[in-house]
């Protein structure tokens, strides 16, 4: 795709990073939104705005480096918590006793996208030129939206009394377990 549009090594290092660092920066408020509403309908738009990001990086942005960088920051500010949404949106139907096994499928199904994903994407990119990243990526995400769709019309949302609430420390270290527990002391809901 980078030769396709005349872009330079460093213009290659910032494209990826932007999209990179769209993808970190909206983390948050999508968790924090996907929380309060129905996942499935803040997955939903979220797939939609990056099906139309990945399509407008091939058919808008052209060779013009600076549409480039803003598209591909919208692109990875949608496509990089899909996983995520997906995720919780998950163990927000599990029963107890069932988070490892739903988490060890997820990782699981993640596993045979990495490997499947990229053979797929570089045949077409080998059949139909560089851009066919973006419109593979645009294809995956229509299929999610169909399933998406279906699955909300055959089964009502996660009340939201059963949706997990949102943390916004990672519970990665020591350190965050402390920082989160004298939050949660403060409020007066420690967790344990």
């Amino acid at each position: 795709y980078a030769e396709q549009i005349g872009m330079s090594v460093a213009d290659v290092v910032t494209f990826v990073s932007v999209g990179i660092f769209g993808g970190a920066l909206i983390q948050y408020p999508l968790g924090y939104l996907s929380d309060r509403r129905d996942r499935r309908s803040v997955l939903l738009a979220t797939t939609c705005c990056a099906m139309v990001a990945a399509l407008a990086l091939v058919f808008v942005a052209g060779a013009d480096p600076f549409l480039n960088f803003v598209i591909v920051f919208i692109f990875g500010s949608f496509a990089m918590p899909l996983f995520s949404l997906s995720a919780a949106h998950a163990n927000d139907r599990a029963d107890k006793g069932e988070f490892v096994l739903i988490n060890a499928a997820l990782m699981l199904f993640y596993s045979f996208g990495a490997i499947g994903g990229p053979f797929a994407a570089s045949a077409a990119m080998q059949y139909f030129g560089p851009g066919a990243l973006f419109v593979f990526s645009a294809v995956v995400y229509a299929v999610l939206i169909l399933v998406i769709l279906y699955r909300m019309q055959v089964r009502s949302g996660v009340p939201a009394d059963r949706r997990s609430p949102f943390t916004a420390l990672l519970r990665t270290s020591t350190v965050f377990a402390r920082l989160a527990r004298r939050s949660g002391d403060s409020d007066g809901s420690s967790e344990p």
